[in-house]
């Protein structure tokens, strides 16, 4: 194989790999099971109980689950495409 071939290839390896995270780095987050976004938490006192929900801004009332997977962005928030 002639070297700048072999070094093209090495470079797209290098590229195609995924970034390295440090799982001492990773921190789960309450987010919504259809969007992986973060919810917001509500508590309410009533009746003598504390009563949790979660609201996420695209789906609503949801049930969270833990993930270290998550989105930043938001619903309905449009890109801008620089045009």
């Amino acid at each position: 194989m002639n070297q700048p071939l072999q070094i093209s290839i090495t470079t797209t390896v290098e590229w195609q790999r995924p970034m390295y995270r440090d799982p001492t780095t990773l921190y789960p987050k309450q987010v919504c099971p259809h969007c992986k976004r973060k919810t917001v938490e509500y508590r309410f006192l009533t009746g003598g109980h504390i009563v949790i929900t979660h609201h996420c801004p695209e789906h609503r009332d949801v049930i969270p689950m833990r993930s270290v997977i998550f989105r930043d962005d938001f619903a309905g928030e449009l890109c801008e495409s620089g045009n």
